[in-house]
């Protein structure tokens, strides 16, 4: 019964990962049109593989099956992330974690150590992550496990660069290289010098980036792909950007901005989810309102229905200046509002939503 209600909860939560949008928080500018997802088949889908993994975790637990018990708990957490129970997903890792440490166990504390890392980021919990993914990389290099230490260190750097102390998470990266390399692990080797690379453009260096060369030609392919209107090339050109992030908003700025000359060029861009405006010095991107909440919640800000008054925000570019930016947007109380709410002068949620549109802007 436990392994079959692992089995379906497991399938149940690779299907919301596939309706859920794709989301890369390295990425300066957002080039692709916002996903719609279907927010209560993703709510059904999580609430079921919640209850079925729940069941499973109890029963490896008891069992003994420390490997079942991981991939229970690993449901469990996904499960809580999907619903916005952050909280709830802290405690079900924190509570394993406190029993294993109680039995003794170093193999399954330093992986679910990592989970509760995960949890910890996504609730904004940097420092929290850090010492969780610090404890962990103690515990493997007791047990000698050079491949878990070569991931739990190019963690350690992702949170460096998340934090902006990019000098530290190049440093941890490079060692991270070293074990990859020992381990003959090409996808470790790739994710670290993407980190890399990601440090040294924050830090203004950008011609050390590793992977320079091949993202001054997915630039030019980016340009190319605009020129052509040619959609796969598009997708194609900004995935490999997002892959090797050594670039600069503003060589990214730049292919939009020569865009704008060419009326065909520009028709291309709304299609791509960029609205250009020709010959008026600006350049605006639209995003869709349940997408911008969507990442201050990916960032550890969660917003209830009363505090999401921000419409969909239109990001203003000035083509003569790429620091200009602007966020327009119209502010309106949320429809639940109770009757007294309207004849407030100043509501609390409207307010808290003219921060957020600066927020939106400057991420």
């Amino acid at each position: 019964m436990a392994e079959a209600a692992l089995a379906v909860s497991e399938a149940k939560m690779a299907s919301v990962a596939g309706l859920l949008p794709k989301s890369d928080p390295s990425m300066l500018f957002s080039f692709e049109t916002p996903e719609m997802y279907d927010a209560e088949l993703v709510a059904s889908r999580s609430t079921e593989a919640l209850d079925l993994a729940k069941f499973a975790l109890v029963n490896f637990r008891r069992a003994g099956e420390s490997e079942k018990r991981l991939a229970s708990l690993r449901v469990v957490v996904k499960a809580h992330l999907a619903l916005d129970q952050k909280f709830e997903a802290l405690m079900a890792a924190s509570d394993e974690l406190a029993m294993l440490k109680r039995a003794g166990d170093k193999t399954g504390q330093a992986s679910v150590a990592e989970i509760l890392a995960e949890v910890q980021t996504a609730r904004g919990d940097l420092v929290g992550a850090m010492q969780s993914v610090t404890e962990t990389l103690d515990i493997l290099r007791e047990l000698g496990d050079k491949a878990g230490e070569a991931r739990v260190l190019q963690s350690q750097a992702q949170l460096k660069l998340n934090s902006g102390n990019y000098k530290e998470a190049v440093d941890l990266a490079q060692s991270a290289v070293e074990l990859c390399k020992e381990l003959q692990d090409e996808a470790g080797q790739a994710s670290c010098t993407r980190v890399i690379s990601r440090g040294f453009v924050e830090m203004g260096e950008v011609d050390k980036a590793p992977n320079r060369e091949e993202t001054l030609q997915a630039l030019k392919a980016l340009s190319s792909a605009v020129e052509s209107q040619d959609q796969r090339a598009w997708y194609k050109a900004v995935a490999n950007l997002t892959r090797l992030s050594a670039y600069c908003r503003q060589e990214v700025q730049q292919v939009l901005e020569d865009a704008t000359e060419k009326p065909a060029a520009s028709s291309f861009l709304q299609k791509m989810g960029v609205k250009t405006r020709g010959g008026s010095g600006v350049l605006v991107k639209e995003v869709v309102k349940e997408h911008s909440y969507m990442g201050f919640r990916v960032d550890g800000l969660g917003y209830g229905p009363r505090f999401r008054c921000m419409g969909a925000p239109n990001f203003v570019m000035s083509k003569s200046d790429h620091r200009a930016k602007h966020t327009v947007t119209c502010l309106n109380s949320c429809d639940d509002a109770d009757d007294w709410e309207s004849g407030l002068l100043y509501h609390p949620a409207v307010l808290a939503s003219a921060l957020q549109s600066h927020c939106a802007v400057t991420r």
